[in-house]
C-alpha cells in the first residue's frame, strides 16, 4: 500500500518496484522548509527595517537599577546572524540534494528520487546496474562508508534501509 502511494508521488512508471527507502524524510524536509523561511523572513525584515536597526539595541537608562538587554549588542550582529543562518541553511540544502529519498529497480534499470529545491518536487536520477560506485566522501560528511557515486553524482546512501543487503551489492555490480 506505501509502496504504491511513494510510486504515485514521486511519477515512477510501472514496473519499478521500491529497494530503498530513507529514513527522517519528513524531518529533512521540515528542517529544510523551515530554515529556508526563517532566513527569507529575517533577511526582508532586516532589509524592510534597515533604518531602524538601531531599535534592536537597547541600552539601559542612566538612574535604572534593572538590567535590561537587547536583541543584538551591535547593529552589525544582526547581519553576522543572518549571514550565519543564511550559510546554515545552503549547506543543510546542499546536504539534502545528495541524499536519495528513494530508490526503484526493474530489472537492471534503477531510479533514485530526490527531494527537489521547491517544495513538493522531486528530482529523479535514472541509472543502470554497474553506474554505482563507492566514492570519496565531500567535505564534513559523516557517513564517510555510505558515500557512492551514481553516474557522476555523489550521494549518501544509508546501507541499512534496502530492503534486503542484496539489493545495494546488484546495484553494484557490472553487467
Amino acid at each position: 500500500m506505501k509502496e504504491a502511494h511513494f510510486r504515485k508521488r514521486d511519477g515512477v512508471p510501472d514496473g519499478f518496484v521500491l529497494i530503498y527507502k530513507a529514513p527522517m524524510e519528513g524531518y529533512l524536509t521540515g528542517c529544510k522548509n523551515v530554515t529556508t523561511i526563517t532566513t527569507v523572513v529575517l533577511t526582508v525584515l532586516i532589509a524592510f527595517n534597515y533604518k531602524n536597526l538601531s531599535r534592536l539595541v537597547t541600552v539601559p537608562e542612566a538612574g535604572t537599577n534593572f538590567k535590561m538587554y537587547g536583541l543584538v549588542s551591535k547593529e552589525s550582529d544582526v547581519f553576522y546572524f543572518i549571514a550565519g543562518f543564511s550559510a546554515l541553511t545552503i549547506a543543510l540544502r546542499f546536504f539534502i540534494s545528495k541524499y536519495p529519498l528513494r530508490i526503484y529497480r526493474n530489472v537492471d534499470k534503477y531510479l533514485a528520487v530526490f527531494d527537489s529545491q521547491l517544495p513538493m518536487k522531486y528530482r529523479h536520477l535514472e541509472f543502470a546496474r554497474g553506474q554505482v560506485a563507492q566514492a570519496q566522501p565531500f567535505l564534513l560528511n559523516p557517513w564517510k562508508r555510505e558515500t557512492f557515486k551514481i553516474k557522476d553524482y555523489t550521494s549518501v546512501l544509508l546501507i541499512d534501509y534496502f530492503k534486503t543487503p542484496s539489493e545495494l551489492f546488484q546495484m553494484l555490480k557490472d553487467e
